[in-house]
C-alpha cells in the first residue's frame, strides 16, 4: 500500500526529473544556436533566409505595410501564410529589430521555449495514456530528440510552435469528460480555431478529437452529431474573420491561399522526372524568376488558382502517375528523403544520411508501442488517429521533413511506452523512473466521470 511519504517522495523525484529535462531542453537547443552560429543569417534575397516567407510577412508588418510581401520581392497584400507565426515574428522585429542577430537569438529562444513546452505536454499527454513513466521517457526522448534540436536551432520557421500545438490538442481531447458539457465544446473550437490560425493541419487532426467525441457518445441520440458539430462551428467562426479579411483583401475565401500552389508543387512533369514526392523548386516563385514574374502579372489568387487547373489537369490526365507520385510521397513522408538542405547551420556539410536515418529512427518502436497499447486496451486510437489523419493533405501535394515533425512528438509517446515496456521486460521489473500506473480504456472513461 501506498504511505503519504511514500508519495511524497514520488512527487519530489518527479518535480526534480521532469525540471531536468525541461532545463536541458531550453539549454541544448540555445548552445545549438551558438555552437553552429545559425544566428549568423545570409542577407541574400533581401534576407529571405530569415524566416522565409513568414520573416518577409513579419518585415511588413513591423515597417506598417500590413500583412503581404510573403516572396523575396515586393508585393501586395498575401494570404499565403496564416496569421499567427508571422504576427508573433513581427513583435520579435518590433523588440529587436528587423532581420538582425538580436531577433534571430530572440526568434531561437521562442523555438526553444516552445520545445521545453512540447516536453511537459508529453509528460502529461503520456501520462493520461499510458502512464507516468512513459510521458517521463517521452519527454526525455523530445529533449535529446535530434530533428527537435535542428528544428528549434536551424532554421526560423514555425516548426516548433506547431509541434507544440498538435499534442497539447490532443491532451485536451484526451481531457474531455466522455459526455463534454457545452462550455467545454465551445472552448474546444475555440482551441482548435486559434491553433489553426498557426498552421490550419492542425485542425485536420483535430478532426481525430472530434470522431472520438463522437465515439464516446454512443447512444446519445442527436447529441452525439450536436456536440462535435458545435466544437466544429466555433473552430469555424474563430477562422471566419480572417477568411473573410482573405475574400476582401486577397480574393480567396481560405485561411490561406496556397491549396493550387502546393498542388502543383507536387504534381507536375518535373516531378514526375525528378521521381521525388518534394516540391519543385522550379517552379517555386521564390526560387525561379518566371515564377516570380508569373505571380506579380496575375496577383496571389488568380496565380492560386491558375496553379490549382495546371495541377488539376496534370492529374487528370495522367491518373497513373498521380498515383505514382502519391505513394514517393506517402513513402518520403514515413522513412524520409535525401536532402543537402542545412538550415541556417554553418560548418555541416553534407547531412543527408543523417537526417534519413533520425527521421526513420522511431518507426520500429512506434509501431511496436502502438501495437502493444491496442492490444492490452490504452486508449491509443484518437493518437493514432491524428498521427495518420494529419498526412493526408500532404499526400496529395508535397511533403517535407518539417511538415512530418509535428507528428513526432505523438510518436514518441507510442515509442516511450515500448522502451519501458522492454526495460520491464529485460530488468524483470517496471520502470524506475516515477510511478506508472496502467489504465484501460474503460478505466479511462471511468476517471474522466469521477474527477
Amino acid at each position: 500500500m501506498e504511505t503519504p511519504g511514500r508519495n511524497s517522495a514520488w512527487l519530489t523525484r518527479r518535480r526534480w526529473v521532469l525540471g531536468g529535462i525541461l532545463f536541458a531542453a531550453v539549454l541544448i537547443r540555445m548552445a545549438t544556436v551558438a555552437w553552429a552560429r545559425s544566428y549568423l543569417i545570409s542577407p541574400a534575397a533581401d534576407h529571405f533566409g530569415f524566416g522565409y516567407e513568414a520573416g518577409r510577412i513579419a518585415r511588413s508588418l513591423a515597417v506598417g505595410a500590413g500583412f503581404a510581401s510573403p516572396m523575396p520581392f515586393p508585393g501586395g497584400p498575401t494570404a499565403l501564410l496564416p496569421l499567427g507565426y508571422p504576427l508573433l515574428l513581427s513583435g520579435v522585429f518590433r523588440l529587436f529589430g528587423v532581420y538582425t542577430a538580436g531577433s534571430a537569438w530572440a526568434a531561437y529562444g521562442i523555438n526553444a521555449l516552445a520545445s521545453a513546452l512540447t516536453c511537459l505536454v508529453l509528460f502529461r499527454l503520456g501520462g493520461v495514456i499510458f502512464g507516468e513513466a512513459a510521458g517521463l521517457v517521452a519527454a526525455g526522448l523530445f529533449a535529446f530528440h535530434p530533428n527537435s534540436i535542428w528544428f528549434a536551432a536551424g532554421a526560423i520557421w514555425d516548426t516548433s510552435l506547431v509541434a507544440v500545438c498538435l499534442p497539447a490538442l490532443m491532451l485536451w481531447f484526451y481531457l474531455l469528460p466522455a459526455d463534454p458539457p457545452p462550455r467545454k465544446l465551445v472552448l474546444t473550437g475555440l482551441w482548435m480555431g486559434l491553433l489553426s490560425l498557426f498552421n490550419p493541419a492542425v485542425a485536420t487532426a483535430g478532426i481525430a478529437g472530434l470522431c472520438w467525441i463522437w465515439v464516446r457518445l454512443r447512444g446519445a441520440g442527436p447529441a452525439r452529431i450536436a456536440k462535435p458539430g458545435l466544437a466544429a462551428i466555433v473552430c469555424f467562426l474563430v477562422l471566419l474573420p480572417w477568411m473573410v479579411r482573405n475574400a476582401l483583401v486577397v480574393g480567396e475565401f481560405t485561411p490561406r491561399s496556397s491549396a493550387g500552389l502546393n498542388l502543383r508543387l507536387g504534381n507536375n512533369e518535373v516531378a514526375w522526372k525528378a521521381a521525388a514526392g518534394t516540391y519543385s523548386s522550379a517552379l517555386y516563385p521564390a526560387d525561379s524568376a518566371a515564377e516570380g514574374k508569373r505571380l506579380r502579372d496575375l496577383g496571389e489568387a488568380a496565380y492560386d488558382r491558375e496553379c490549382g487547373r495546371e495541377a488539376v489537369a496534370f492529374i487528370r490526365h495522367n491518373p497513373g502517375k498521380f498515383l505514382v507520385l502519391t505513394g514517393l510521397r506517402i513513402l518520403d513522408w514515413w522513412i524520409g528523403y535525401d536532402s543537402a538542405y542545412t538550415g541556417q547551420f554553418h560548418g555541416f556539410s553534407n547531412p543527408m544520411f543523417w537526417k534519413r536515418l533520425l527521421g526513420s529512427l522511431w518507426l520500429p518502436f512506434f509501431l511496436a508501442g502502438a501495437v502493444l497499447g491496442a492490444r492490452r486496451g490504452y486508449p491509443v486510437y484518437p493518437l493514432l488517429a491524428a498521427i495518420l489523419i494529419y498526412p493526408l493533405p500532404y499526400y496529395a501535394t508535397i511533403v517535407a521533413v518539417r511538415y512530418r515533425f509535428p507528428t513526432e512528438p505523438l510518436i514518441l509517446i507510442f515509442a516511450a511506452y515500448c522502451l519501458t515496456e522492454l526495460w520491464a521486460k529485460v530488468r524483470k521489473g517496471p520502470f524506475p523512473a516515477i510511478r506508472a500506473r496502467r489504465v484501460s480504456a474503460v478505466q479511462f472513461d471511468n476517471d474522466l466521470v469521477s474527477r
